[in-house]
């Protein structure tokens, strides 16, 4: 999708470092890697990205948000049993809690999901 600013290489490395800088605001997900797609661009063009380039990232993230999300076996027993332990709480890394908590499998959504920073 941005090849055409650089080499591929080039490309992916400078927005794994993005995505890395970016962690600790923007959490995990596809919301953060379409905030941290676009900023990636931006830089390797200079600011000369078009509109239309920044159409088409958020384009495919909420492509990507549009996927179900399927946890793995015990996923939720482990978030509780680490928000029990102290440890921060924790949601889907593609949504904030407010929208996706009805899609989670009980009793899980209503005893670990309680923030919305992603």
């Amino acid at each position: 999708m941005l090849t055409h600013h650089g080499e591929p290489g080039v490309i992916g490395s400078r927005f794994n470092e993005v995505q890395h800088q970016n962690m600790h605001l923007f959490g995990y997900g596809a919301k953060s890697f379409m905030l941290s797609m676009i900023e990636t661009v931006i830089q390797l063009t200079d600011g000369a990205v078009t509109g239309t380039e920044i159409q088409h990232i958020l384009d495919h993230g909420k492509r990507l948000l549009s996927f179900p999300i399927e946890l793995l076996p015990d996923v939720p027993e482990v978030l509780i049993a680490l928000k029990r332990q102290g440890y921060p709480s924790c949601c889907s890394p593609k949504a904030t809690c407010s929208t996706r908590k009805a899609s989670w499998p009980a009793p899980a959504s209503a005893t670990y999901l309680t923030t919305s920073r992603l």
